[in-house]
């Protein structure tokens, strides 16, 4: 099952992302390209009614003044940034293994990332 993983790995932190970010800004990106989503960029954010942080903490939310909203959503911000910067979305190893998938290994592009994995593990000897 190690063939999807690379996809596993990208889902993650893109389910985490469209919790707090518009969909546009986070869709069908994987790997370097979900690595570069601008967190800080207020523009990229859903509206603060549309975020999906659940209904308790919407409650407690609630409850608190503005200025302590507001550093509620900067520690959200933190988080999702902390989260992104962590994940190996753009292992090559594992974009490469997606070879090993019986429908992708037959087409130009899963040879050569075969060959590509090769190149990659070429300390790996006949003996190991």
């Amino acid at each position: 099952m190690v063939h999807v993983l690379y996809d596993k790995v990208n889902e993650l932190p893109r389910t985490c992302l469209r919790m707090f970010l518009k969909p546009e800004v986070v869709e069908r990106k994987e790997g370097t390209d979900l690595i570069a989503v601008d967190c800080e960029k207020a523009d990229n954010w859903l509206p603060r009614n549309e975020m999906e942080i659940g209904s308790g903490t919407k409650r407690v939310l609630a409850s608190k003044i503005e200025d302590k909203k507001k550093t509620l959503r900067l520690a959200f911000r933190n988080c999702l940034k902390t989260m992104k910067d962590h994940l190996s979305v753009n292992n090559v190893i594992l974009r490469d293994l997606q070879c090993l998938h019986p429908v992708v290994r037959k087409d130009e592009a899963g040879r050569a990332a075969i060959g590509r994995l090769c190149q990659h593990m070429r300390k790996v000897t006949k003996t190991d």
